[in-house]
C-alpha cells in the first residue's frame, strides 16, 4: 500500500527519476533545448511562443507524473510500470489539460491583478492606515492561495478535457472549496510541502552564490595571469582562456545541479498535487 504523504512523494519523485533513465534524459534534453532556443530567439518574438510551449510541457509533466503515481496502490507494480513510460507519454498525454489550466490560471491572475488595483486605489484614500490594511489583506489572500494551490492543481489533474481544466482553475475563487482544505491532515501535509519547497529553493540560491564566487575567482585569477593577456570587451566580461574555462566549467556544474533539483522538484510537486486532492476528499482516512 502506497501512503499519501510527503515522504512518499519524495520517494516516488526519486524513483521516477532513476528507474527510467532514458525517460529522464529525454525530458531533460527536450526541456533544455526548448529553454535554450527560447532564450536565443527572444529578440525576434519566437522565444515568447517557445517559452509558452515550454511552460505547457512543464505543467504537462507534473500532471502526468502525479496522476500516474496516485493511481497505483502496489509499490512493485508501480516500479515496473515506471520503466515502461515513454517520452511522448510524459510530455503530451496531459498536454491539453496543461494548456487549459495554464490559460485558466492566466485569466485568474488577470482578475486578481485588476481586483488588487481597485483595492489599492480604494485603500489609498485612507492614507498610511489604508496602505497598511491593503498590505495585510494582500498577504492574507496570497497565503490562502498558496495554501490551497496543491488542492486546486490536484483537481485540475483529474480533468479529462481542456475546458474542464480551464474551469477548475477558478476553484481559487470558490470559498466552499477552500473549506475542504481546512482539516488537520491537509494542513500538516501542506506545511511539510512548504518546508521542502523552501529548502530546495535555499539550496538553489546557495548554488547561485557558489557560481558567482567561482566566476569572480576565475576573473580574479585571470587578472593576475598575465600570460593570457586578457582584456575587457564592451560587455565588461574579462575574456581570456583562464576566465573562459573557469566560467564554462562553473556554468556547466551549476546548470546540471540546478537542472536536477528542479526536475526532481517538478516530479515531487506533481505527486503532491495528486495526494492533496485525495486529502481534501478523505481527510480522516488519509492521515498518513
Amino acid at each position: 500500500m502506497i501512503s499519501k504523504s510527503n515522504e512518499s512523494a519524495l520517494k516516488w519523485a526519486w524513483e521516477f527519476s532513476v528507474l527510467n533513465p532514458k525517460l529522464t534524459i529525454g525530458v531533460f534534453a527536450v526541456l533544455g533545448l526548448l529553454l535554450f532556443l527560447s532564450i536565443i530567439t527572444l529578440k525576434v518574438g519566437i522565444g515568447v511562443l517557445l517559452f509558452l510551449f515550454l511552460a505547457f510541457l512543464v505543467l504537462s509533466v507534473q500532471l502526468f507524473v502525479g496522476d500516474y503515481v496516485a493511481k497505483y496502490k502496489d509499490e512493485e507494480v508501480l516500479k515496473q510500470n515506471i520503466c515502461n513510460v515513454q517520452l511522448n507519454n510524459i510530455l503530451f498525454d496531459k498536454f491539453p489539460i496543461a494548456m487549459g489550466s495554464f490559460i485558466g490560471l492566466f485569466v485568474v491572475g488577470i482578475g486578481i491583478s485588476i481586483a488588487a488595483g481597485i483595492l489599492y486605489f480604494i485603500f489609498k484614500l485612507f492614507g498610511v492606515f489604508g496602505y497598511f490594511l491593503f498590505g495585510i489583506i494582500s498577504i492574507t489572500i496570497g497565503l490562502i492561495f498558496l495554501y490551497i494551490m496543491p488542492a486546486v492543481f490536484g483537481e485540475i489533474l483529474k480533468s479529462n478535457s481542456f475546458g474542464e481544466a480551464f474551469n477548475k482553475a477558478f476553484l481559487y475563487f470558490n470559498v466552499k472549496f477552500w473549506s475542504k482544505t481546512f482539516n488537520q491532515n491537509y494542513m500538516f501535509f501542506v506545511f511539510v510541502w512548504m518546508m521542502v519547497e523552501s529548502g530546495v529553493s535555499s539550496l538553489i540560491a546557495s548554488l547561485s552564490t557558489f557560481l558567482g564566487v567561482v566566476v569572480f575567482g576565475a576573473v580574479f585569477a585571470s587578472y593576475f595571469a598575465s600570460a593570457f593577456g586578457g582584456y575587457y570587451n564592451n560587455m565588461l566580461v574579462y575574456t581570456n582562456p583562464g576566465f573562459s574555462f573557469g566560467f564554462i566549467v562553473a556554468l556547466i556544474i551549476y546548470s546540471i545541479a540546478v537542472g536536477i533539483m528542479l526536475y526532481y522538484l517538478l516530479l515531487y510537486n506533481g505527486i503532491i498535487y495528486a495526494y492533496a486532492a485525495q486529502k481534501t476528499l478523505q481527510p480522516q482516512s488519509e492521515a498518513e
